[in-house]
């Protein structure tokens, strides 16, 4: 365990609180339906990326690639549904 609370609290200079918070926002973005929760996501996913690399966990590195790759699909398919052309009704 680390000698002093802030190497406890901050041991990864701040890169995995910065994750949480990401993902906390994300996930109530997400469930109000607001598109932002994706790009909150993509936040958090190169947040946990930049820690999994200080804490040399390649599954974690890996895993949030896979992860941010799904947020991208997921505003991208968002945006191309907010931005379709409008269906006419049948006439």
């Amino acid at each position: 365990m680390a000698s002093n609370p802030t190497d406890w609290l901050f041991g990864y200079y701040g890169v995995d609180w910065i994750a949480m918070v990401c993902t906390a926002a994300s996930a109530y973005k997400l469930g109000n339906k607001q598109r932002s929760g994706w790009v909150w996501g993509i936040g958090a996913n190169i947040s946990f990326i930049a820690f999994n690399f200080m804490a040399a966990s390649v599954a974690g590195i890996l895993a949030n690639l896979i992860f941010g790759a799904l947020n991208i699909r997921g505003l991208v398919r968002w945006w191309k549904e907010a931005h379709a052309p409008a269906e006419l009704p049948p006439s």
